[in-house]
């Protein structure tokens, strides 16, 4: 069981047919999931003072606590050969942030699945799960993470759901120590 947030969600019944496909855009210094084509360009001074363009080093990605996206299929997936799923991210630059055009970032692929067969996208299956991954020192410092969907043949049908989780199964337990809604599960 893990708790996910709506604000953290990277798509929802996301049809994946005849070509790639990109999920919402999450905006690490906003803490927003950008659903159209433009972001808000954050001054530097609102920043550190220091720093140019803000970026999120996101981790060693196996610590206890670390975040992890989670994908399930919706709709099962008829036709095509098969479905990968990367984790991206891409720093601000120069032309990004004078325009706010997503279109202007430059998307670096951080981990990805392999190629996951149609006999295995069926209905409510799970598709992807992995820890929030750890950043080549190569790459620079992203604000902005996506996952892309990229289809081998055409399907006809299918659509997935992506989010973050930001606890892993222990969490069930604290469930009971505090004031909510939520009911422990026995």
């Amino acid at each position: 069981m893990a708790m996910l947030d709506l604000n953290l969600q990277f798509c929802s019944n996301l049809a994946i047919l005849g070509a790639n496909v990109n999920s919402f855009v999450w905006d690490s210094l906003t803490g927003q999931m950008l659903t159209g084509t433009t972001f808000t360009p954050m001054p530097p001074n609102a920043i550190d003072g220091n720093t140019t363009y803000f970026g999120m080093d996101f981790g060693i990605g196996s610590s206890p606590g670390t975040p992890r996206i989670i994908g399930e299929v919706n709709t099962a997936f008829l036709s095509g050969t098969s479905l990968q799923v990367a984790f991206q991210g891409a720093p601000d630059n120069a032309t990004a942030h004078a325009n706010g055009l997503l279109a202007s970032l430059v998307f670096v692929t951080h981990i990805e699945t392999d190629p996951i067969p149609i006999a295995q996208l069926t209905l409510n299956t799970p598709l992807f799960s992995f820890s929030w991954p750890m950043r080549q020192f190569t790459t620079p410092v992203p604000r902005f993470f996506r996952l892309l969907f990229k289809p081998t043949g055409t399907f006809t049908a299918g659509t997935v759901s992506a989010d973050v989780a930001l606890q892993d199964v222990f969490s069930a337990s604290t469930l009971p120590q505090f004031s909510s809604n939520f009911v422990a599960p026995h």
